[in-house]
């Protein structure tokens, strides 16, 4: 009987995993909080109307840090910016450190002077990990206006190309 409720058991963890699927385009992020270090909630649907960058990284993460540079440099020039379909532009970062002082130091250094900065300090093991599926670093999701995705995994070049389409 034992392995009876133990085969049971494995199928039904198959089942409810294999049901766990990839974000794709014109999937809404909106339903989706998230909480700063500062214990601070984050609300992606706070952002309706907005241009928004979900970005996922992390300050041991070179691309990540790297990537940092080009994307200040986007959010001071589309920052209040009009779109076609929305309001602005702004970006969450979702870091997956595990240690709070090294996370400071990389938002200070990179100068991430936008506000929306998630960290649970759980790296890998973060829940938002495997709701995403985050794969590599840095990775990240474009969402307009309504929350939906409209673009992923963009670099300097192709996010930029994208913002000015969405003027």
């Amino acid at each position: 009987m034992k392995i009876k409720s133990l085969v049971f058991s494995l199928l039904m963890l198959a089942f409810v995993t294999s049901k766990s699927q990839e974000i794709k385009l014109s999937d809404s992020l909106l339903n989706y909080t998230f909480k700063t270090p500062q214990d601070k909630s984050i609300s992606l649907a706070s952002f309706k109307g907005s241009i928004v960058l979900v970005e996922f990284w992390a300050s041991w993460d070179i691309p990540s840090r790297k990537n940092h540079v080009e994307l200040l440099k986007i959010y001071q020039e589309y920052l209040d910016k009009k779109f076609k379909s929305a309001k602005r532009f702004n970006i969450v970062s979702i870091s997956l450190d595990v240690n709070p002082k090294h996370h400071k130091l990389a938002v200070s250094k990179d100068g991430m002077i936008w506000k929306n900065i998630v960290c649970d300090f759980k790296g890998w093991e973060s829940p938002w990990v495997d709701i995403f599926k985050i794969k590599m670093l840095p990775q990240n999701f474009l969402l307009d206006g309504n929350g939906k995705v409209i673009a992923q995994d963009l670099w300097y070049e192709e996010l930029e190309k994208q913002l000015r389409a969405l003027q």
